[in-house]
């Protein structure tokens, strides 16, 4: 009995709970107490309305509070029956900005908006496999936002950095449409073509290039420099990571449609002083005198101007960008919808660039743990191509017209051994399109709170299709074409990406540990094919086939590559009483581009960084707001080394034997080898080391910032010479040498007012480069062809910048036979013609008294900026300079026949006396050996923008549903002041031993616009 009494009390108790458990909240609720709820919201900056990291929420006398996430989001849980609710308050604080207390007034979605106040934001930069903020990294970054991006028109992204960061030298070397700029992060570490260009990461995905992206869907730029920051790329990242986060929809965030459009005209920047017909024939006419002949031309008053060919040949063109997009967001889900039509003419006829971009990403919350999302972008490219006619404009003979009045084509080569222009463009027919899909799906675990995981997966897909038509026509032996002809090239790229990362995040008393580890896989595959045939039977522009040419003419070819990289990564961020920050990295690559003996790598670094203002000592000071101390030393590495099978002998079967005799020979296909293995070649690698201060004044409206780096690169990757008899077609790459790049940078920024509020802002680098070793047995390397004879302008040596040039330095003009005699010469002068030093003394001159005529590399570059904010209307302008390097004029120094001049040789030697400096008259021969009167100062500032625009005030556009609108008017380019007799000082290659060298590049534009951004 008294075991049943015990028996079903167990159970009445526990059906007693288990009621009380579940009904009990339904009752309290019923009864009216205060239930347990959640606040949720945005915390956003009111001066440019992006969100705001790590902001401080919580009830006023409490402990319970949250802080906002990435994305400016913060979920506040409020417990049941507290009596805070009676308070109905909550109380946001964020370093640099106003505490604000707001009434909560049964809200559950609170968004605010907090007003700076003077001091220093907690700025966020993405950084490898994650993201911080600016105050708590250890590395040197460089930032920049897409509002500064935004304020240069156009539609490559590389552009707008301009001058926009400390120790990122960005380079238009042409202005061809959709031409991509070259970038160099803190100076050349490799010899190869391509290979000194940095890691571009968009969203968290590695990608080739950054041409596909639309200028307008970035959010911003943070530019990593210094090997404790980019040691987690490894093998990528020995030039600099350029990181780019794109805009996206936010959770709770109302939708909204953003529109953005420009239109404008791009005009050629300046053109080259050129002689025109009348002074053409003078100075033709001066030659054949020169050279005992009569005189070309029996009266050259008579042909006045002539023909400009500059003005033939270039033109006002068009650009045009329209940009829609959509984003917002719900409790669970995010979604951003953007899509750009992108045209740009070139100033040269025939050329044409036109783009076509589609991009979205979304984010879901699939439960409490688990979130997925995807980033993909859409991009078609459809252009047209012009021919080269910059070197033909520049040497047209000027006293030939460009067509009768029937529509003949004048022959510019009866003394100039060039085509006509205008035949080349007319009869130029050359079109590509291109496809291309990138594109990003990941998921994050929230395993524990401390502790989650990440899985991407990406694929960068490109076909590539291009056809190059040459019809039958014929104007001169230099330009012609006796039968049509038709190439057809086809490639394809695609580059597949998986990276799994475990973060790990926590405090323990006054440290707090953040830790990543990872692995990755990659593989990178190319094919492509070209084929031709000529005598095409029928054809139009938009029906250009193979089939249709002559069979008999058929040729063709094909060949792909592949390769691969495994990669271990891991990084420990420790933080420890928020002022002393220590952080280490690790990355192991296996890369299939190097043989067995050298095939894994190893890139450690570590850094540290001191919070000084901070620190107690600190307290009681008002001029600093600001202090702080970095350093880090690592080892980085480069796997782009020209080629994906270096390591092995390579075949080629493009040979072909004859065999037989008296009528009966026979084609016989072959093979045979063109490279020798190297089983050893092995990373490029960089050690580098940076040393770094931030300090702020006044409450931070003044801000510098300063770094020393120091960037060693060894085993350089280079395809040295080999005797002709080992029988080999290319030389073998090898690992040679080491450069050194060595620099300071400064940033600066000042801002103030409140309703005219204005922002000043400077960055300038300092730099050094310098070869320290070639490899055994190699004393210096030649390259940087001139265009003429097979000379060479380069050479690469130890103690000089890589790619110096390498000539005879010009003492002055021999003005009568004393000088003839007084002088060394290499051959037989003549008065008028130039003096060139003895540099080895030897009484005479030869290729030994070539000496350093300058190099390509800019000792110091910079940007600066100012921008004025009053009752809704701003101007801003940019200025970009680099100085301290020279430039090879080599298109002045090919003269075959009589080309046309530059105005400089009308201030020519005609008699003792007349000239020191510019020569004689002549077609060739002495004064055009390579020289420094070929190399010019590179030194130039440009106005890079000017803006000017308005927004329309808020309490306008309520009334119609807008929440945004602005129209500016702009100008790109518009003035340069260089010494430079080119179209632009900007030359350079993607290979830094030939560059710098002026062939003819596309000219540069100038380029006004109007446009308007506008949201609702």
């Amino acid at each position: 009995m008294k075991n049943n009494f015990y028996k079903h009390t167990g159970s009445f108790l526990f059906l007693f709970f288990c009621l009380t458990y579940f009904i009990s909240p339904q009752v309290a609720e019923a009864q009216g107490t205060n239930p347990e709820y959640n606040i949720k919201g945005t915390i956003t900056s009111a001066l440019n309305s992006e969100p705001l990291v790590g902001v401080n929420i919580g009830f006023p006398g409490t402990t319970i509070g949250t802080t906002t996430d990435i994305d400016g989001k913060y979920e506040l849980v409020v417990p049941a029956n507290s009596a805070t609710i009676a308070e109905a308050k909550l109380e946001i604080s964020y370093v640099g900005y106003k505490t604000q207390v707001v009434n909560i007034d049964g809200r559950s979605l609170i968004n605010i908006s907090m007003e700076e106040d003077a001091k220093l934001l907690g700025e966020v930069v993405a950084i490898g496999y994650g993201t911080t903020k600016k105050s708590d990294f250890t590395g040197s970054v460089s930032s920049v936002r897409g509002a500064e991006l935004s304020k240069v028109p156009t539609g490559a992204v590389g552009q707008s950095m301009q001058g926009k960061l400390a120790g990122v030298n960005v380079t238009q070397s042409s202005g061809e449409p959709g031409s991509q700029p070259v970038i160099r992060i803190r100076g050349i570490g490799s010899y190869g073509n391509g290979a000194s260009e940095p890691l571009y990461v968009v969203d968290n995905q590695i990608v080739e290039d950054i041409k596909w992206l639309n200028p307008n869907d970035v959010e911003s730029i943070d530019v990593l420099k210094d090997a404790s920051s980019i040691a987690i790329y490894g093998a990528r990242g020995s030039n600099g990571v350029i990181m780019i986060t794109t805009k996206k929809g936010k959770f709770n965030e109302a939708g909204k449609v953003y529109l953005s459009t420009f239109t404008g005209t791009q005009k050629l920047i300046r053109k080259i002083g050129l002689t025109n017909a009348r002074e053409y024939a003078l100075l033709s006419n001066e030659i054949a005198s020169n050279d005992g002949r009569p005189p070309i031309f029996p009266n050259p008053d008579s042909l006045g101007e002539g023909t400009d060919w500059q003005d033939i040949v270039y033109h006002d063109a068009p650009i045009y960008s329209i940009n829609l997009g959509a984003r917002g967001g719900g409790e669970k889900y995010t979604y951003n919808v953007n899509g750009e039509y992108f045209k740009q003419e070139g100033i040269i006829r025939g050329s044409e660039f036109n783009r076509i971009s589609l991009r979205f990403n979304n984010e879901f919350k699939v439960n409490k743990i688990l979130k997925v999302g995807n980033n993909i972008a859409y991009n078609m490219y459809r252009g047209s191509g012009a021919p080269n006619v910059v070197g033909s404009a520049y040497k047209a003979d000027p006293t030939v017209i460009s067509r009768n009045d029937a529509g003949q084509y004048g022959n510019t080569s009866i003394r100039t051994s060039v085509g006509n222009p205008a035949a080349a463009l007319d009869n130029y027919n050359q079109k590509g399109r291109l496809n291309q899909i990138v594109g990003l799906v990941y998921a994050d675990i929230s395993i524990l709170k401390s502790l989650s995981f990440r899985s991407n997966y990406s694929v960068d897909i490109a076909n590539l299709y291009d056809a190059n038509f040459r019809p039958e026509y014929y104007v001169s032996p230099e330009e012609q074409s006796l039968e049509n002809q038709l190439t057809v090239r086809q490639n394809r790229n695609q580059r597949w990406l998986w990276e799994n990362v475990v973060s790990f995040n926590k405090e323990f008393g006054a440290f707090n540990l953040n830790a990543i580890a990872g692995v990755t896989m990659q593989e990178d595959l190319a094919e492509s094919f070209e084929g031709s045939r000529k005598n095409l039977l029928a054809y139009n522009e938009d029906q250009l086939y193979l089939d249709l040419g002559d069979v008999t003419t058929s040729t063709s070819s094909s060949n792909g590559t592949s390769s691969s990289l495994l990669s271990y990564l891991g990084r420990v961020n420790l933080n420890f009483m928020q002022r002393y920050l220590l952080t280490a990295s690790f990355r192991r690559d296996g890369s299939s581009r190097f043989g067995a003996n050298n095939k894994y790598g190893n890139f450690p670094s570590a850094a540290f960084a001191w919070r000084i203002i901070d620190e107690p000592f600190m307290r009681g000071q008002d001029l600093l707001s600001n202090l702080k101390f970095r350093s880090s030393y690592g080892l980085v590495g480069n796997d782009r080394i020209g080629g994906d099978y270096t390591f092995a002998t390579q075949l080629t079967t493009s040979l072909d034997a004859v065999f037989g005799i008296n009528g009966q020979e026979y084609i016989i296909p072959g093979a045979t080898q063109v490279s020798l293995a190297n089983p050893n070649i092995k990373w490029e690698s960089a050690r580098q080391l940076d040393l770094g201060l931030e300090f702020g004044l006044f409450q931070n409206r003044l801000n510098f910032e300063l770094d020393y780096f120091n960037r060693i690169t060894d085993d350089l990757i280079l395809r040295v010479p080999i005797p002709d008899y080992v029988g080999s077609e290319e030389n073998p790459v090898v690992n040679t040498g080491s450069i050194k790049n060595e620099g300071l940078e400064i940033t600066a920024g000042l801002q103030g007012g409140k309703n005219l509020h204005w922002t000043l802002s400077a960055n300038s680098t300092f730099m050094r480069n310098e070869v320290i070793k070639l490899g055994d047995g190699l004393d210096y390397i030649y390259d940087g062809g001139l265009g003429v004879g097979g000379l060479l302008g380069t050479v690469t040596r130890v103690g000089l910048p890589i790619g110096s040039y390498y000539g005879y330095h010009v003492l002055g003009i021999f003005q009568n036979e004393a000088d003839l005699l007084a002088y060394p010469k290499r051959g037989p002068e003549k008065a008028g013609d130039l003096i060139y030093q003895d540099a080895n003394g030897d009484g005479v001159i030869t290729d030994k008294d070539r000496v350093v005529l300058g190099d390509n590399i800019p000792n110091f570059t910079y940007g600066f900026s100012g921008r004025i904010d009053f009752k809704g209307f701003d101007i801003g302008v940019d200025f970009f300079g680099m100085s301290g390097f020279e430039i090879i004029n080599s298109k002045k120094m090919a003269r075959f026949n009589t080309p046309n001049f530059e105005d400089s040789f009308l201030d020519r030697w005609t008699g003792e006396g007349t000239s020191n400096s510019e020569p004689r008259i002549t077609n060739g021969g002495h004064n055009y050996e390579f020289s420094d009167r070929f190399v010019e100062k590179g030194d130039f500032l440009r106005l890079r923008t000017v803006m000017i625009g308005f927004n329309v005030p808020s309490k306008f556009l309520s009334k119609i549903k807008m929440s945004n609108f602005r129209i500016y008017v702009s100008a790109t380019n518009l003035m340069t002041w260089t010494q430079y007799s080119g179209y632009t000082s900007e030359i350079i290659s993607q290979s830094p031993i030939d560059s710098g060298i002026d062939r003819g590049t596309y000219p540069l534009q100038k380029v006004y616009t109007l446009g308007l951004n506008c949201s609702f």
